[in-house]
């Protein structure tokens, strides 16, 4: 009876124990679900992302000094100065976004400081905005080079109030103060400057890519993430080899924005996409390269990083005869139901002017949906979209674009899957064939340059990239033109016949 009652009472304990932990999981889970969908405080940010100011900074540029002023500054003070300029001006931006000081006293002399602290807006206007870039002149140089004065002729500013999103240029003039080792500033006015459009790019040269004929790339074994990681030469030169001899010309592949390095493009990945570009080059490919694969989103705060990002890439290949066209973006109105269409056509906005002050080459966006074209049609030079629907109500899709939008079309993705398995809706090689057959002949009567989607089939379609539904990742992996195993399907061999 003793032995009972000793064996009841460990189960109960046992069973007291188990629901502790379960308790103590399911709140710690809680709160590891709270902090991660509600996000650090901006105050938090501040102190603890160590790449909040290197992940920000915005573009600069030195315009001739004075000639009046004696002494000059060289390169590395140059730098020394304009990064804790930015960073003074990122940190009162926080600040007023919050209506509180956020570490001011580290970026303005103390006087300054308390004078910025007292005119602090309040809360009732949610106001955000960025610097994009500045034009620095300098003014004023101490014989210790302790004390700066510069103008600052032309900061692009994009400011967000209550949801708005509003583009001005400020003009400031500043003083700063070097402090124990550290500058800061001692003085600062700001006016709006006159709103002179920013000289463009001239008009793109080559719209006309009709002669081409594409195809959208990812290696076999390393598709979508692990291309780039996993990058491997000898599988790049074989398959633009294979690519040239199925008479494709032109190539489109994407660029992932936190792998290539985010705000820091890295140089390991700058080196292999040099690569691809060379080596597409050495067998007669062009590219269409695809950035912002996979961005961190479309807060104002991460525009100057996205900027930079562009910038270094853009610039890269500006001169490059194998890069014929920047494809911005792929399938951005996908984001609309999870970043806000607001917020994302701001960004493509932004996106679109930053890249023609970089680059001469036609620009392009590559919508998911052909209902979704006409946005921005205006502001690129290549409307594209991409088309897995009915084959039959092509033309008139086609057609019915053609009459809402005056400029070149095309088509960057298009393709049948020929998945059959346990999931109903299956297609065999046969209807890839006759899908494949009926588009490209459209395409051809209407002139618009087409890019099938895609070369190989895939082993495996990651949850990171499709979901957790295994049969939308079964037939992602079935949309190629070559099987697993190295066979070509239907349509390839229709072509070598």
């Amino acid at each position: 009876m003793q032995d009972q009652q000793h064996r009841n009472y460990a189960r109960y304990l046992a069973a007291l124990i188990f629901v502790s932990f379960m308790l103590l999981l399911c709140f710690l889970l809680s709160q590891l679900y709270a902090y991660y969908n509600s996000g650090a405080s901006k105050e938090e940010i501040y102190h603890s992302d160590l790449k909040y100011f290197e992940n920000a900074r915005p573009y600069i540029t030195w315009l001739d000094q004075d000639k009046m002023i004696e002494g000059n500054l060289n390169e590395y003070q140059k730098k020394e100065i304009e990064q804790a300029y930015y960073h003074s001006l990122r940190t009162l931006n926080l600040s007023n976004s919050v209506s509180k000081p956020i570490a001011l006293e580290k970026h303005f002399t103390k006087e300054l400081a308390s004078r910025i602290e007292n005119q602090l807006g309040s809360k009732e206007l949610v106001v955000e905005q960025v610097n994009l870039s500045h034009q620095l002149q300098l003014n004023f140089l101490s014989l210790d080079n302790s004390v700066v004065s510069f103008s600052d002729i032309g900061s692009e500013v994009k400011t967000l109030v209550n949801g708005e999103m509003h583009n001005n240029k400020y003009c400031y003039e500043v003083n700063m103060v070097k402090l124990d080792g550290r500058w800061k500033i001692d003085a600062l006015e700001s006016v709006f400057c006159d709103k002179k459009e920013t000289i463009k790019n001239a008009s793109k040269k080559n719209h006309d890519l009709t002669d081409l004929r594409g195809i959208n790339y990812y290696p076999q074994k390393t598709p979508w993430h692990l291309f780039w990681q996993d990058y491997d030469s000898k599988t790049i030169e074989a398959d633009l080899r294979l690519v040239k001899s199925l008479d494709f010309n032109l190539v489109r592949i994407f660029i992932p924005f936190e792998i290539f390095g985010g705000a820091n493009p890295n140089h390991e990945m700058l080196n292999k996409l040099d690569h691809f570009v060379n080596s597409a080059d050495k067998h007669g490919v062009k590219l269409i390269l695809t950035l912002f694969d996979f961005p961190v989103g479309y807060q104002l705060d991460k525009y100057p990083q996205y900027d930079r990002h562009l910038e270094v890439i853009i610039k890269r290949y500006e001169s490059s005869q194998t890069v014929v066209l920047w494809d911005l973006k792929n399938e951005p109105d996908i984001d609309f139901e999870y970043q806000g269409k607001t917020e994302t056509l701001n960004w493509l906005k932004f996106i679109i002017d930053r890249a023609k002050s970089y680059t001469n080459k036609p620009l392009t966006i590559g919508w998911a949906s052909y209902h979704n074209a006409q946005n921005l049609a205006d502001s690129i030079d290549i409307v594209s979209f991409h088309y897995y629907e009915n084959q039959d109500a092509f033309e008139n899709v086609l057609k019915g674009l053609k009459k809402r939008i005056n400029k070149p079309l095309m088509l960057s993705e298009y393709g049948l899957s020929t998945y059959q398995g346990i999931w109903p809706g299956g297609n065999s090689e046969n209807d890839q064939l006759l899908y494949y057959q009926s588009v490209e002949k459209t395409l051809k009567k209407q002139k618009v340059i087409g890019l099938s989607w895609c070369l190989y089939d895939y082993p495996k379609a990651p949850k990171n990239v499709f979901g957790w539904k295994p049969w939308i990742r079964a037939y992602q992996k079935n949309y190629g033109l070559i099987k697993v195993d190295g066979s070509y399907k239907a349509y390839l061999q229709s072509e070598e016949e």
